[in-house]
Formats: structure tokens, C-alpha cells, sequence
């Protein structure tokens, strides 16, 4: 994981750069109000197939989807280690 930009709120990472591994990155971006979450946009690429996910107002849309209350992230599994695939998720976040 690399934190990119003059934020410590935007963070990518990467897995399984080795030959034959999906190529893959899941980005975060969020913003805080009052040392909470306001909003959050994340970004998972897998194989040059981006999904997103939107947090604000106490709701998450993924894809674009209709929101639903809560809040969502989504995350990368691996079949391996070294991965040979990868596969995104959305996951509730505490």
C-alpha cells in the first residue's frame, strides 16, 4: 500500500504484480467532518474493470446502484499466494 498525494486519506494498493497475476488496484479517498467519515469513494481494478463505491450521507452506492444505508467498501480476494486470480467484494464497514 502507498499513500499517494499531500493526504493521508488517499491510499492505494496493489497485489500480485509477480508474472501472472491479474493486474489490480484498489484505491480509497475520504474526506473527514468533524473526525468522522463524510464522504468516501473507492475504486477497485481488476484487469482493467473498474467497480466504485460511494459513501455519503450514511449511504453507499456501488456501481451507481441505488444506496443502500451503510457503510460499504470494497475489497480484492486472492485465490493464492501468489495470487492467480482476483476477485473484488463489497464489505460492511464498521
Amino acid at each position: 500500500m502507498r499513500k499517494t498525494g499531500s493526504s493521508s486519506t488517499d491510499l492505494i494498493a496493489t497485489v500480485g504484480t509477480d508474472d501472472g497475476a491479474p493486474s489490480n488496484s484498489l484505491q480509497v479517498r475520504w474526506y473527514l467532518r468533524s473526525g468522522s467519515v463524510d464522504r468516501c469513494y473507492s475504486y477497485s481494478t481488476i484487469n482493467g474493470t473498474t467497480h466504485t463505491a460511494v459513501f455519503t450521507q450514511g449511504r453507499t452506492s456501488i456501481d451507481g446502484a441505488r444506496a443502500q444505508i451503510g457503510f460499504f467498501g470494497l475489497a480484492h480476494n486472492l485465490n493464492a499466494d501468489p495470487p492467480t486470480g482476483i476477485t473484488y467484494s463489497v464489505v460492511q464497514q464498521p
